[in-house]
């Protein structure tokens, strides 16, 4: 077993929107039995919802736009304000869309640019979804998604090519 003294964190990350790009972070402060503070607190429905904010439940992520099925949004950096809640998405440095995700014409802009951009890959219009205290996680639990260089490392020699950690959508990448 690694002396846990030999263990550093590396990076910290958060996923304001499920299947957006990660938002590299200085620190966090992290509250037993919750997530990493407005990571995965939104998602992007895939045509039409099964997601109901008022009894909202854990989905399959098969019903969300995610980089693992919809390769092209690898595309964009996303940058979120989490005190005005605006997402801007930007292509190469350039702004393409922004919208406060608080309000409804917030949502409808980012929703249209989704609609627009991912057309062919979208099962109908795409619709951001939310609700107080619920995650858009892989699983059903809140959780912490660690990431370990080392076995990085190891998953890279057994395949014989590089590997970026942030494939792996991790919020906490440890070495040791």
């Amino acid at each position: 077993m690694a002396d846990p003294a030999a263990i550093m964190v590396r990076a910290l990350y958060r996923y304001p929107v499920k299947g957006l790009s990660a938002e590299p972070l200085e620190r966090v402060q992290l509250k037993s039995g919750e997530t990493i503070p407005f990571d995965r607190v939104y998602a992007v429905e895939n045509g039409p919802g099964r997601f109901d904010p008022e009894a909202p439940r854990h989905l399959p992520k098969i019903n969300f736009l995610m980089l693992m099925r919809h390769e092209r949004l690898a595309a964009f950096q996303s940058k979120f304000d989490e005190v005005s809640q605006i997402l801007t998405i930007l292509r190469d440095g350039k702004q393409v869309a922004r919208g406060q995700l608080t309000t409804p014409i917030g949502r409808k802009l980012i929703e249209q640019f989704l609609a627009s951009y991912m057309k062919a890959e979208l099962r109908g219009a795409p619709k951001i979804v939310f609700a107080p205290e619920h995650s858009f996680s892989d699983v059903s639990a809140k959780c912490l998604h660690i990431i370990n260089l080392a076995s990085v490392r190891e998953l890279e020699r057994i395949v014989g090519s590089s590997i970026n950690p942030l494939r792996f959508r991790p919020n906490l990448i440890i070495d040791g």
